[in-house]
């Protein structure tokens, strides 16, 4: 595992993210619509960059179960600035039903996602394709 500066970087990033992602759900503001979707948006960021990290300081090299696991939620953060904004600034700041279909693209793509890892978790790489 090397540690070159962007990996700190990124690392300290992600520790920031899950820091302040539970000062919110243990402080008294995790009541509102608002703060529930930054802490959502916090871990998706925070999920996003995993796998750049996982990539960069040569642990998928060294471990290639790593390679195609299911971390790349890049696709949830625009849904989630997209709700995060509009509960700022609607007046009941409300979660409504519709507001899930935001996320059905995204989910379908993790969904294929994490079928091609299952799919390829038992094949060695030397074998071919799958």
């Amino acid at each position: 595992m090397s540690l070159n500066p962007i990996n700190v970087f990124i690392f300290f990033g992600i520790f920031q993210s899950a820091v302040i992602s539970l000062l919110i759900v243990f402080g008294n503001s995790f009541k509102n619509t608002h703060a529930r979707l930054l802490v959502l948006l916090m871990v998706v960021v925070s999920f996003s960059l995993l796998p750049t990290f996982l990539g960069n300081s040569g642990l998928v090299a060294q471990y290639h179960q790593l390679l195609f696991v299911p971390l790349h939620f890049e696709l949830f953060i625009f849904p989630t600035i997209y709700l995060y904004i509009s509960s700022i600034f609607d007046a009941p700041c409300r979660f409504r039903k519709k507001d899930i279909f935001h996320f059905f693209i995204p989910g379908v793509y993790w969904a294929y996602s994490v079928f091609i890892w299952f799919k390829t978790i038992a094949h060695p790489l030397d074998k071919g394709v799958i």
